[in-house]
């Protein structure tokens, strides 16, 4: 029986949901982190490759070491990953919903790493499913704003001047 080739990528690859974390001893402090996202493929990739795809894209500074660390919603912990070993159990624990969140701290490889053990996550935002319309007011603007004037409404904020009334003129200074 043949497999198609479509069907077996889709179900091997994962959306990484990475937060890139700078030196915490050298980042800002209005600046949580920096956010997005990947799609790779399990099955071709490695843990190395991997790092160095995110380090290319999102260089540390001088010295700095990328170290890799993924939330286990299960277990509630966030797990280090250092091998290829480590990287293939992560894509094997969140194989049913094919989403990873991953952190991706830079430190000094002279001071001791300090692995991330709490975060505040963003929940996302569920749509409203009650979008039912309330009577008149299901075609109205929610932003009134930017409302829209119809070329025939426009006439009616501007000041009319009646075309027969004549201006009086304004006499010339006398110079004499």
């Amino acid at each position: 029986m043949a497999m198609n080739s479509t069907t077996e990528l889709l179900d091997s690859n994962f959306l990484l949901k990475i937060n890139l974390i700078g030196n915490r001893t050298k980042i800002r402090k209005d600046v949580k982190c920096w956010n997005f996202e990947m799609i790779v493929d399990s099955d071709r990739t490695c843990f190395m490759d991997f790092v160095q795809s995110v380090v290319d894209k999102y260089p540390p500074r001088y010295l700095e070491v990328a170290h890799v660390q993924y939330y286990d919603d299960v277990l509630k912990t966030f797990l280090e990953v250092y091998s290829d070993q480590e990287l293939l159990v992560m894509f094997d624990l969140h194989n049913k919903k094919k989403v990873v969140e991953m952190f991706i701290v830079y430190a000094n490889p002279s001071e001791p790493f300090k692995p991330i053990t709490e975060w505040e996550f963003e929940e996302e935002e569920q749509p409203d499913n009650n979008t039912e319309p309330d009577g008149e007011n299901y075609l109205s603007n929610p932003n009134p704003l930017n409302e829209h004037v119809g070329i025939d409404d426009e006439n009616m904020y501007l000041e009319s001047v009646p075309i027969n009334q004549v201006l009086p003129e304004e006499k010339e200074p006398n110079i004499d």
